[in-house]
């Protein structure tokens, strides 16, 4: 688990503290200078003859040290931050570390990254150290969207036990650029600091997010009105199956601004509860003022006027919006340019999008509202303090269905019905904006579900290869491409992706049908052939086929972060295979039931014969959808048990010639 300290405030002229979430930090004595580094080609004994990384052993690469200080330009109000980065490459295959890319914030000329230098060091087979100089012409700028850049940095003869160092600046137009400050990366790192001096009359507050059974150091500094922050032996932050985003359990400490002096002495506030981001929110031009606008579509006016109710009227705006108006790829909290002009231009960000379908749903009497969210892989949002850049878009929040179960919609999304709450919010922390009585909700949907449904007849022929076409039946979130549930960041083994890449099978030809009607299931059919295992007098037949569940996803005995399936899941398999002229089954496995001591999962498995025909059947059913890290070994252990019994063959004894061996 993790440690969520909030920590505020932090003015130039005094240093004021009060715990919030009922976590204590120890602070140091209030005696500090700037980080404690090397200088630069200054190299220890120790970092020349490491080896590997002993609190994280088998990286590939180890950052040395990781540090930078914010200071205050008092002539332009800049916020200037100087880095430096120490990383040694352990092995080849952290040689791709010798690449580095530091993201800019560049509209507008925000953000800047100057004075880029640095150096790689080589130990030669006398011991000697040879250092080869970083050139202007090995970095590079790039741009990337219409927000942000990036500055690419190759650093020069990059070996299996070099030690490299880069340097440079960060320039920033102002403070409203402080954001945070990572511990921990996709490397290790032996150490990582920061130090900020704060912008005079202005307050911070600071959350840290940390492990903990990992220390931080953190001491402020009010004579100077600045604070330092330090983590040492800090692991590795690796990706793991079914995990939220790495910034969930990221040892990070994150700032927003909380008040500034005005230029006549008083104080403006920034909000410090939901409620006061509530109203600012509704009195911000890019977001509640778009929701009294009207968008005047005849063609939707007239298609909604026939519809009967609410539920088919949300669905023909919600289709309706989401393919007249194009997603420009842009995630925002913020309508760019107005719905108006979204609605002319056929074109707009997330916001554009998102306040547009609210504010048409509300002109046709339907319940609606802007709902922040933040989705799974960009992080989880602090519920004791309201951090609005920890959310990055907004959707909507709709009362359409007459039980009152409300629809989490967001019409950037093509591929989801109206009613299924897209799969990067589930288990998430989301926001909901009105007037009266604002609040968080947690995002669990039980109801919604992963439903796949396996139907497999087959033939065994005299070569003993096994015949087969199956017909795959998928509703919910089966129904959704595998890239829309995995997202590019976690990996899911029970995706769809799985149903044409099963290693017990050859396909022989697959063919979708995807349902007119969302409310309709789709179907893959597949035909396909099985070489089964023989040996003697017997086949074995291993019925486990185009479920998802061929390997343990969960086979680290180590996991860092929690496991987030984010639905149920209903899987069912029924094969009925015809059986060889004259054969017999030798080993019928009585009906099977494994069980987690929960019962949040449950796999069920049979088998009879009829005729010549034997039957099998299998069901899994999972309820849970958030495992906690503390509890994934239970997990990983059901889950090897449950894929053993799945994959346990049925054994056939054959008459007259024996089966040969495959």
């Amino acid at each position: 688990m993790t440690d969520n300290c909030v920590i505020c405030c932090m003015m130039l002229s005094k240093l004021r503290f009060s715990i919030l979430s009922g976590l204590f930090i120890s602070v140091s004595p209030l005696v500090f200078a700037q980080p404690s580094l090397p200088e630069p080609k200054d190299i220890s004994a120790e970092e020349i003859q490491m080896k590997d990384c002993a609190f994280d052993s088998g990286a590939g690469a180890v950052i040395l040290f990781d540090a930078a200080w914010t200071e205050y330009e008092s002539n332009t109000g800049a916020m200037i931050t100087t880095h430096r980065k120490r990383i040694k490459i352990l092995t080849k295959s952290g040689m791709d570390e010798g690449t580095l890319v530091i993201p800019f914030y560049s509209k507008n000329g925000f953000e800047r990254i100057t004075d880029v230098e640095g150096e790689t060091a080589n130990i030669t087979a006398g011991g000697a150290i040879e250092w080869t100089e970083l050139q202007k012409k090995s970095v590079f700028t790039e741009k990337g969207d219409q927000y942000w850049s990036r500055v690419k940095i190759v650093m020069p003869d990059v070996v299996q036990g070099s030690i490299f160092e880069v340097r440079y600046k960060s320039v920033m137009e102002n403070y409203g650029g402080l954001d945070y400050w990572n511990f921990q990366t996709h490397l290790p790192a032996v150490k990582s600091c920061y130090y900020l001096q704060i912008v005079p009359g202005a307050e911070f507050t600071y959350n840290i997010q940390k492990k903990n059974d990992l220390d931080i150091l953190v001491r402020p500094l009010p004579e100077k009105g600045c604070i330092y922050f330090e983590m040492n032996k800090v692991p590795a932050l690796d990706y793991e199956p079914f995990m939220d985003a790495p910034d969930n359990y990221r040892q990070k400490v994150i700032f927003q601004l909380s008040s500034y002096s005005n230029e006549r002495g008083g104080k403006t506030k920034v909000s410090q509860t939901w409620e006061q981001l509530a109203d600012e929110l509704l009195d911000n031009d890019g977001f509640g003022k778009q929701l009294n606008k009207k968008v005047n579509w005849p063609e939707l006016a007239a298609m909604v006027a026939m519809l009967p109710d609410k539920v088919s009227k949300t669905n023909a705006i919600f289709n309706y919006v989401r393919s007249h108006v194009k997603w420009n790829g842009y995630y925002s909290k913020y309508s760019s340019v107005g719905i108006k002009k979204t609605a002319e231009n056929g074109e707009g960000n997330a916001a554009d999008i998102n306040l547009l379908l609210v504010s048409i749903l509300r002109n046709y009497g339907v319940e609606a509202y802007p709902l922040l969210v933040a989705e799974r892989d960009f992080g989880k949002i602090n519920p004791d303090y309201p951090f609005i850049e920890k959310f990055n878009k907004v959707v909507a929040y709709v009362f359409a269905d007459s039980l009152g179960k409300p629809w989490i919609m967001d019409a950037t999304n093509h591929e989801l019905p109206a009613n299924l709450t897209p799969y990067k919010l589930l288990n998430t922390t989301a926001f909901l904006v009105k007037e009266k009585k604002p609040v968080l909700i947690n995002i669990v949907r039980p109801a919604d579900k992963y439903i796949k449904k396996i139907t497999i007849n087959a033939t065994i022929s005299d070569d003993y290869v096994l015949h087969g076409n199956a017909v795959i039946e998928k509703q919910g979130y089966a129904k959704m491409p595998p890239e829309l549930l995995v997202g590019g960041l976690m990996a899911n083994p029970l995706g769809d992706a799985l149903e044409e890449k099963d290693s017990h099978v050859e396909i022989i030809k697959s063919e979708s049908v995807v349902a007119k009607s969302d409310s309709l299931p789709n179907f893959k059919k597949i035909s396909f052939t099985q070489n089964l295992v023989s040996g003697g007098q017997f086949l074995y037949i291993t019925s486990n086929i185009f479920t998802g569940l061929e390997t343990n996803p969960f086979a680290s005995t180590k996991r860092f972060t929690d496991v987030n399936f984010g639905y149920p899941f209903y899987i069912s398999l029924v094969e009925k295979i015809i059986l060889p002229a004259g054969s017999k089954i030798k080993e019928l496995p009585e009906q099977e039931i494994v069980k987690a001591d929960d019962v949040s999962i449950v796999l069920t498995r049979s088998a009879k014969v009829v005729g010549d025909t034997i039957e099998i059947t299998s069901t899994m059913v999972q309820s849970i959808t958030l495992v906690e890290v503390k509890d994934y070994g239970r997990l990983r252990d059901f889950y090897a048990k449950m894929i053993a019994r799945l994959e346990s063959p049925v054994v056939v004894e054959l008459t007259g010639k024996p089966a040969g061996s495959n």
